[in-house]
């Protein structure tokens, strides 16, 4: 056999055996989290106070999403601030500042209308509605600011007031929901992403397909 004919065979081989051990690891990822069923996280408090997330608090309201503002909506000056606590419990009840928040499934959500020009340190108080996740059972529960508005040109002053509840527009999601982290991506490629680990459902695709491949590459080389 000519020899770089046997160079080929092994070059294709060694591509194989690569895909496969990448496949295999893609899924262990997965697997390892599916195997932390829910009932490994049990007696565990499903009520508690749990803050903004740090990435997001003094940040400015024009870091946030504010594509679909409409400042004719809100005064002029005003920001309005959408906070969204996600994933909760179906039966889970939330207030801040002593504004109760709307569950909508798998979240609750408030929208605040004030002055302040960047997030505070907001603070959801929560009962029967925390969530856990993956082998160690971290905290999968999480308080962000989903987006904002700001009904004005000029310079607002960054000043305390107190903030008031109006309705909220939000649609309905129900399910449990990725860490946000991980949700922007999944919901961009449309993949409904497994419990416990937001690109399960991501790791799981791409490890068969490395498999498929690599038992493809290495069953059809040619001697």
């Amino acid at each position: 056999m000519e020899i770089s004919k046997i160079r080929k065979i092994e070059s294709v081989t060694v591509f194989g055996i690569v895909m496969l051990i990448i496949g295999l690891s893609l899924l262990f990822l997965p697997l390892h989290a599916i195997s932390a069923a829910p009932s490994n996280c049990t007696g565990l408090p499903t009520s508690g106070n749990v803050p903004l997330k740090s990435q997001h608090i003094g940040q400015s309201w024009d870091f946030f999403d504010n594509g679909d503002c409409d400042p004719s909506t809100i005064g002029s000056g005003d920001v309005l601030w959408h906070i969204v606590l996600s994933p909760v419990g179906k039966d889970a009840t939330a207030v801040i500042n002593g504004v109760l928040g709307e569950n909508h499934g798998g979240s609750i959500h408030w929208t605040f209308i004030n002055t302040l020009t960047t997030a505070p340190e907001w603070v959801a108080e929560v009962n029967n509605g925390l969530l856990y996740t993956g082998p160690d059972c971290n905290l999968q529960t999480e308080l962000r600011v989903s987006h904002t508005c700001y009904g004005g040109t000029g310079t607002t002053e960054t000043t305390a007031v107190e903030t008031t509840a109006v309705e909220t527009t939000a649609v309905e999601t129900t399910g449990t929901q990725a860490v946000i982290e991980t949700a922007g991506i999944t919901q961009a490629l449309g993949i409904e992403v497994l419990a416990y680990t937001g690109y399960n459902f991501i790791y799981l695709i791409f490890g068969l397909i490395a498999i498929i491949i690599g038992a493809i590459v290495i069953g059809v080389r040619k001697f």
